[in-house]
């Protein structure tokens, strides 16, 4: 069976749609995230940032016949640079009040676990984890996320085994500010 036009032009407008509802589920996090003080600067990166390019897709009607569409955003990349990792729980829970308020006022409906929200250092610059998406950190049931040496210390500060964020990543050229406290 070969794709039409069509049903390729429709598949195209659903992950350009993708793109965009995850851009917006980014803006609401961020301004929500934004009212906290020790929040310094917020940064989206990764494919919700940048324009998408065409590939061959994991779907497999389009890559059987090899046709190229807009690539998928599955999720997105914040960096939120903080002054203190003393406040992590109200950080969780002004990103869940962010996309429940996109929810509401745009018809946006991300789930938590689609936001990744690297976690820096404002006075280093420095990676220092993720945000935990347990309403409870670290969970009393021992989940395998929770048993990574340092996850949890703080609680809501995720740590990921081996993992090391490319600072390429959060270049201007591939990175949007959705937030920057201005001082003085």
């Amino acid at each position: 069976m070969t794709l039409s036009k069509s049903e390729i032009a429709d598949q195209n407008e659903y992950l350009l749609k993708c793109q965009r509802d995850f851009r917006i589920a980014a803006e609401y996090v961020a301004r929500a995230m934004s009212n906290l003080d020790e929040v310094q600067r917020i940064v989206l990166f990764g494919s919700v940032a940048k324009p998408l390019e065409k590939e061959i897709p994991r779907f497999y009607e389009f890559q059987r016949e090899g046709i190229a569409i807009w690539h998928e955003c599955k999720d997105v990349d914040i960096a939120v640079w903080v002054r203190t990792l003393d406040n992590l729980r109200a950080l969780r829970k002004a990103k869940v009040l962010g996309l429940k308020t996109a929810a509401q006022e745009k018809n946006v409906t991300t789930a938590t676990h689609q936001v990744d929200v690297f976690m820096m250092d404002a006075a280093t610059n420095r990676h220092i984890g993720r945000l935990c998406d347990y309403k409870k950190c670290p969970r009393s049931d021992k989940k395998l996320a929770c048993m990574t040496p340092g996850c949890g210390q703080p609680a809501y500060l995720k740590q990921i085994p081996g993992f090391r964020l490319d600072p390429a990543g959060l270049a201007t050229n591939v990175s949007v500010v959705l937030f920057e406290r201005r001082h003085g």
